[in-house]
C-alpha cells in the first residue's frame, strides 16, 4: 500500500495463522489516513512468489517484444519512423507501465530511416513486496 501512496500505521501484534494448504500467512491490523473501517494486511511467502513470477514473466514478454523489433531493424523488417513507433507503442499498450523501466532510444537519418537499434534497458530490481 506504501508504494501506492497511501499512508497507514500498523496496530498490534502480526498474527501468524495457516491457510488449508499448510502455507503461513501474516495478518496485522492497520489505521489508514482518511478510512474509517479497520483494514487488515495481508502477507504470504506463497503470494510473493506468485506476484514475482508474474512480474518476472511481463518483463521477459516485453524484452521478447522489444527484440522483434531489434530484429525487424536490423533485417528485412521494418525501418521507417512511424512504423517503427507504431509497434513500439502497441508494444506499449500491450504491457502497461513497462517502457517507465526501460531507456529505448532509436537514430534516425535525414530519410526517417531508422539507423539504430533501441538500447536494451535494464529492468528495475523487483519490487520488495513481489
Amino acid at each position: 500500500m506504501r508504494s501506492s501512496g497511501v499512508k497507514y500505521t500498523t496496530e498490534g501484534p502480526v498474527r501468524t495463522i495457516t491457510d488449508n494448504k499448510g502455507q503461513q500467512i501474516r495478518l496485522q491490523i492497520a489505521k489508514v489516513e482518511g478510512v474509517t473501517d479497520t483494514v487488515l494486511l495481508v502477507d504470504s511467502d506463497a503470494r510473493i512468489a506468485k506476484e514475482r513470477s508474474m512480474y518476472n514473466l511481463y518483463v521477459g514478454r516485453y524484452e521478447m517484444g522489444l527484440e522483434k523489433i531489434k530484429a525487424g531493424i536490423e533485417g528485412r523488417g521494418t525501418k521507417k519512423r512511424d512504423k517503427v513507433q507504431n509497434h513500439l507503442g502497441r508494444l506499449d499498450a500491450k504491457f502497461v507501465g513497462m517502457r517507465r523501466l526501460y531507456d529505448i532510444d532509436f537514430t534516425y537519418n535525414d530519410k526517417d530511416v531508422v539507423t539504430a537499434c533501441p538500447g536494451q534497458g535494464m529492468p528495475r530490481p523487483t519490487r520488495p513486496h513481489a
